[in-house]
């Protein structure tokens, strides 16, 4: 959104989630559909967890909200760290007071996301120059900017 509008205020930010939303809701139902007339999923709808579906939605609508009134409030570096800090305390919640164990490959992947959020972090500029430079250094080409 930062490189089609630049700043965007929060009603900016509110739209531009409408429209993502309104695109889901048109466009999410499709698959369900091609699916379940194909004969790959059978939709059972008496065992289909209603409640938690439901509240599971309102949670993510109210996070969205959250997001976008966060970014047009505060700075979006610290709504960023508040994603990137909460996947691996929610991981550590899980060791402490449900006693799972967490196999490497989930501890690696974790890891791997916590390196995706720290990338997006990086400034517009500087994350071109350090593009630049590996695509010199893979294909032996210099890139213009």
């Amino acid at each position: 959104i930062k490189l089609v509008i630049g700043d965007a205020s929060s009603i900016q930010g509110s739209m531009f989630m409408t429209i993502i939303s309104v695109t889901n809701i048109l466009m999410g139902w499709i698959p369900v559909v091609v699916f379940t007339v194909t004969g790959v999923e059978t939709i059972v709808w008496s065992q289909i967890p209603w409640n938690s579906l439901m509240l599971t939605n309102l949670f993510a609508t109210f996070y969205s909200s959250l997001v976008v009134i966060g970014v047009g409030v505060t700075y979006p570096i610290f709504i960023s760290l508040g994603a990137l800090f909460g996947i691996p305390i929610n991981a550590v919640v899980d060791v402490i007071f449900r006693g799972q164990l967490f196999p490497v490959i989930k501890i690696i992947s974790t890891l791997l996301l916590v390196i995706g959020f720290l990338i997006l972090l990086i400034p517009l500029k500087k994350a071109q120059r350090i593009s630049s430079k590996i695509i010199y250094i893979l294909t032996c080409r210099q890139v213009k900017l």
